[in-house]
């Protein structure tokens, strides 16, 4: 436990030192990413609950939000560092997942009206719930993405992958909303389809 807690300390502070460090680089862009993201990991684990857990009452969101800083430079290489998107199930049975990553990539013709770019990176998860045996933790990133638009205000739509895993088990929780015994590992993301705003 003491180990996981260290793990999130030190993610967190790299996280806050490569965003204080990119600011004071010149001769680049700072901007802000707002998104909406459809994510088939937490379709994964909704459905991991419903079939195995007797659920009474739980609210779940097929929609995480989340935010991105960006730092683009003038050769169009680019670092993003954001949280999300956030996943969470509330109610009788309870799950989050909150995502942190860091990600360097580039933006190719970035002053044209339509900008494909690539980024790659690390996620950190802090995800836990009643039933995870052994949270997601780190995991790999690769997105393809396109921003739209010729005003500092651009549109944009990016698929993503994320590797991280957690491992889920009927073993861990109440045991009177168990109706059938599992234990399964599950890529908490995996796939993640978002559209959002860049300003």
């Amino acid at each position: 436990m003491t180990h996981n807690i260290i793990l999130r300390i030190a993610a967190a502070s790299v996280l806050a030192f490569a965003l204080i460090a990119s600011s004071q680089i010149s001769h680049a862009a700072s901007n802000h990413a707002l998104g909406l993201s459809y994510t088939s990991g937490f379709g994964d684990v909704v459905d991991w609950h419903d079939n195995n857990l007797l659920v009474e009452d739980t609210f779940d969101v097929p929609i995480g939000i989340s935010y991105r800083y960006i730092h683009t430079f003038s050769s169009g290489l680019r670092m993003d560092v954001g949280v999300g998107p956030v996943s969470l199930i509330a109610g009788d049975i309870e799950y989050h997942d909150i995502p942190a990553q860091l990600t360097l990539g580039y933006t190719f013709l970035k002053s044209g009206g339509f900008s494909p770019y690539l980024r790659g990176g690390v996620v950190y998860h802090i995800n836990g719930g009643d039933y995870v045996k052994t949270s997601a933790d780190f995991g790999l990133l690769g997105a393809l993405g396109a921003e739209i638009g010729k005003s500092r205000v651009r549109f944009f739509a990016e698929v993503a992958v994320d590797t991280a895993e957690a491992t889920f088990s009927t073993a861990e929780g109440n045991q009177l909303f168990v109706v059938k015994n599992s234990q399964e590992d599950i890529a908490v993301l995996d796939v993640h389809f978002t559209i959002g705003v860049k300003f």
